[in-house]
Order: C-alpha cells, then sequence, then structure tokens
C-alpha cells in the first residue's frame, strides 16, 4: 500500500472513530444534521490546505480538487477564506454646457 492509500484509510479510521464517539455521547438523543456536521469538519481544513498548497491561487485550487470554480469560490466565502468582492455601480461622468469653456473646445 503506498503512503498516499495509508493517509486516505488513516482518514477513513479517523471519520469513523469520530462517528462512533459522536453517537457514544449522543446516548439516546436522534442526531440531528449530522451529514451537514461531518462536511463542515472536513470542508474548512480542507478549503484552508488547498489554497495554502496553491500558493493561495484559487484557479490551481479549483484544479487540485476537482469542482468547479463557481462551487470552490462559493465555499471558500461561506468558510470565510476569501471575502466577498464588493461591487461598485460603474462612475458615469456627464458633462452638461455649463461645464465646458471654449478654451477646453478642440477643434478638429
Amino acid at each position: 500500500m503506498s503512503t498516499v492509500e495509508e493517509i486516505i484509510t488513516n482518514i477513513q479510521t479517523a471519520v469513523l472513530a469520530y462517528l462512533e464517539r459522536y453517537f457514544q455521547e449522543l446516548g439516546d438523543e436522534m442526531p440531528s444534521d449530522l451529514y451537514q456536521l461531518i462536511l463542515e469538519q472536513v470542508e474548512r481544513p480542507l478549503l484552508t490546505e488547498i489554497l495554502r498548497q496553491a500558493g493561495y491561487n484559487q484557479c490551481r485550487a479549483t484544479q487540485y480538487l476537482g469542482l468547479a470554480r463557481g462551487t470552490v469560490l462559493k465555499k471558500l466565502k461561506q468558510y470565510g477564506l476569501i471575502q466577498p468582492k464588493l461591487r461598485r455601480a460603474p462612475r458615469r461622468i456627464v458633462a452638461t454646457p455649463d461645464d465646458v469653456e471654449l478654451d477646453d473646445v478642440v477643434h478638429a
């Protein structure tokens, strides 16, 4: 077994151990949102490390993950790993006849 396969096996073992302990702690309580709970615990550190390994290049991180760029950007924003860009309305400069003096007019 290669080192990569061993690492994957270790991740699976860790998740199984976590789930076993989680259910022991719950006792008779009914679990809720377990899928989302596990996903959040895995996604944030995964995205953080992938970004670091990709030199904080989002396009490269997208390639590493094998996900669509929009999906990755959504997840990065969701976990606060990037700040959403503020969209500003384009500036429009409107000159009125009163703003223009005859010296400003260039004759062709």
